[in-house]
């Protein structure tokens, strides 16, 4: 987790260079490429990658396990790459599309980091599968980390866009070496014609909800670059970057609950995925509500002293998202559960109904009019709004459905951390509307978090077990020694 943290800083301070030096356009521009490729992003992997995961967990035949991940792989890529090349003839010559030759280039070589990421995507599902987190991620944050110093280098030397998108097809590249170093066993056999099967059967539902996960990450920017200029996609990717932030803890519990449910569900034991259940999503909200507790009441000295004017118009979208990353990270451990117990069509379902709403919700908030019927013309605040609606009501399903199949709780106890950081927030809020400078809102900060952690407590939403374990977390010599003892289970 302190890793991850740390990962996420630097990236952080490359993306306000990015903003600040090179402005929203070019920052539309990078995040529409990184659009359109990943709306078809799911051919690359197509659920392979959860079903790697879940055969792995289960005690599947290693060397075979390798054997049939590598070859479906390789199949999907070319596969993909075929596909996505034959988008783009289609648009720019059939439909007039990209005829920006900026765009174009851009493109192409986000394109090529994609390609090159499914190598490195081998590694790392295959680390996550033998519950080896402290490779996977050492793996994740050395590609983060020299993609942040390079894109530093990139704004301070050179501030010329092609060279910028260059940078993820590099960083890319250092992570798949990574993770190529650090797999000790790298014997690779072939895969029998019963083990593809069960890849391709647990695949099937995971490729239906990989095309939604797709489209769900990437349709609210493609929806706002269709209708409004690219500018306005670099204001709502700053605001977002801000909050993946928060989203490293629901994907990082998430890479962690899932084969570690599927595991107690292959032994039986659904009080005990009950409890891990509970305990994930509790722990979630708790550290979860300061984050967005933070964005919503000190999003204007935040947005005004760090990016500067010009991205005056991300304060709104930021508090609407920061209302969003409470139920996304909620809901994270949720979906684990779901995966882990092997209710894999039902998810599928589910996640149907949600991109259906998103899709629904960003054609009312986003356009001014949508087939001559005049709508609310939000533009990127639109596109934070119809995300919050869709995520909302994808939690409240998820919690139903693992209702329905294991009993979990439907108690609002884990509901106590967020009421109290709504509490501590409408007090702040108050405050905050006088105008104030980055080092008042500065000396608020830290009296805001010491009085929700301090309610946290007194209303039981932060025990003592927790404040323990978060200890751990942020304590470097821990992390040192997992990694330590990791390496050397791998030695052995």
């Amino acid at each position: 987790m302190v890793t991850q943290f740390v990962t996420k800083i630097f990236a952080f301070v490359a993306s306000v260079l990015v903003a600040r030096v090179m402005g929203p356009t070019v920052v539309g521009i990078i995040a529409f490429a990184y659009a359109f490729v990943g709306l078809f992003e799911f051919l690359f992997d197509m659920g392979t990658g959860t079903a790697h995961i879940k055969r792995i967990s289960e005690g599947r035949d290693y060397s075979k396990c390798l054997g049939a991940y590598a070859l479906l792989k390789a199949l999907l890529s070319f596969l993909a790459l075929g596909v996505v090349l034959a988008a783009y003839t289609f648009i720019y010559q059939y439909r007039e599309g990209f005829q920006d030759q900026v765009q174009r280039t851009v493109i192409f070589i986000i394109l090529g980091s994609v390609v090159v990421d499914q190598v490195f995507m081998f590694y790392f599902n295959t680390f996550k599968a033998q519950l080896k987190f402290g490779k996977s991620q050492i793996i994740k944050s050395v590609k983060d980390i020299a993609d942040a110093l390079l894109v530093i280098a990139v704004v301070i030397f050179w501030r010329n866009i092609y060279v910028l998108a260059a940078v993820y097809l590099v960083s890319e590249s250092i992570g798949a070496v990574m993770g190529f170093v650090l797999l000790k066993n790298k014997r690779i056999r072939k895969p029998d014609a019963s083990l593809l099967k069960s890849y391709v059967k647990f695949s099937i539902p995971m490729f239906a909800i990989t095309v939604g996960w797709t489209v769900y990450q990437n349709i609210d920017k493609v929806m706002i670059r269709s209708f409004w200029p690219a500018a306005d996609v670099g204001i709502y990717h700053v605001g977002y970057r801000i909050c993946a932030f928060a989203l490293l803890l629901g994907t990082s519990l998430n890479a962690i609950l899932f084969p570690t449910v599927s595991k107690l569900h292959g032994e039986g034991k659904l009080d005990s995925i009950r409890e891990v259940l509970y305990k994930g999503e509790r722990f979630t909200a708790l550290l979860i509500t300061p984050f967005a507790l933070v964005c919503a009441v000190f999003a204007q000295p935040i947005i005004l002293n760090i990016w500067g004017e010009a991205y005056l118009p991300v304060i709104p979208i930021l508090r609407v998202l920061a209302i969003f990353t409470v139920f996304a990270c909620m809901g994270y451990p949720l979906s684990a559960g779901i995966m882990g117990i092997g209710r894999i069509w039902a998810y599928f379902w589910l996640f149907a109904i949600n991109l259906l709403l998103l899709i629904s919700s960003n054609l009312i908030f986003i356009p001014e009019s949508v087939f001559g019927i005049k709508t609310l013309g939000l533009g990127a605040l639109g596109a934070a709004w119809g995300t919050l609606v869709a995520i909302f009501f994808g939690y409240i399903l998820r919690k139903f459905l693992l209702h329905r199949y294991i009993r979990i709780d439907l108690s609002c106890r884990v509901f106590t951390a967020p009421l109290v950081g709504c509490l501590i927030g409408g007090a702040f809020w108050l405050v905050n509307r006088l105008e104030i400078s980055l080092m008042e809102s500065l000396y608020l900060l830290p009296i805001a978090l010491a009085a929700y952690f301090t309610l946290a407590f007194l209303f039981r939403a932060m025990t003592g077990e927790d404040i323990r374990l978060i200890i751990r977390i942020l304590k470097p010599s821990s992390t040192k020694k997992y990694l330590t003892d990791e390496f050397q289970r791998s030695a052995d």
